[in-house]
């Protein structure tokens, strides 16, 4: 982020894959966009008018300054796993992923839980307002050359699973996926 040629980069690849506008986001944490927040606003800007989609990553846990998350020009929020991993075990915990997400959700920003592992996280997210979810119970990560095959492949699962598994069908790239 604080190379000088990112903000060409990305409109370099903009242009040459002809990307719609938000086809491409980047994750930065809290403390990369605040170190020095009045020069780093203006670079922000510029990402988001090349048709840059930003995320703050692992919100919570870095330099959280609300006077600055008002201003950022951001389109998601993306709670810490630590977080979600205290769900149903500590009321501290819960209580920072409900207003993590209260926040975002009246920012008018996206919100998405990292760090899914459990059925559990799944009900207690959703109750908690969040619809967006990534982690090992969705996907495991895997090499750039085997992202076709293994969305393929969970895509199989999930119309063979459908009646049984009440998170099948519900897969999607990256492990993220939208529970409506």
């Amino acid at each position: 982020f604080e190379r000088e040629s990112l903000l060409a980069t990305m409109r370099e690849v903009v242009e040459r894959h002809r990307l719609a506008p938000g086809a491409i986001e980047l994750e930065l944490t809290e403390t990369s966009m605040v170190q020095d927040f009045e020069r780093t606003l203006p670079r922000l800007q510029a990402l988001i008018d090349a048709g840059v989609r930003l995320a703050i990553d692992d919100f919570g846990t870095g330099y959280s300054s609300l006077a600055y998350l008002t201003r950022l020009p951001i389109s998601k929020l993306k709670v810490d796993r630590a977080f979600v991993s205290q769900l149903g075990i500590s009321r501290e915990g819960e209580a920072v992923c409900r207003a993590i997400i209260a926040l975002g959700r009246s920012l008018g920003v996206h919100v998405l839980a990292e760090g899914v592992e459990t059925s559990d996280q799944v009900r207690a997210l959703r109750e908690l307002g969040c619809a967006t979810m990534q982690g090992f119970l969705f996907a495991r990560p895997v090499p750039a050359d085997q992202v076709r095959a293994a969305i393929a492949s969970a895509e199989a699962r999930a119309r063979s699973e459908i009646s049984t598994q009440p998170l099948a069908g519900l897969i999607a790239p990256q492990g993220a996926v939208e529970l409506s």
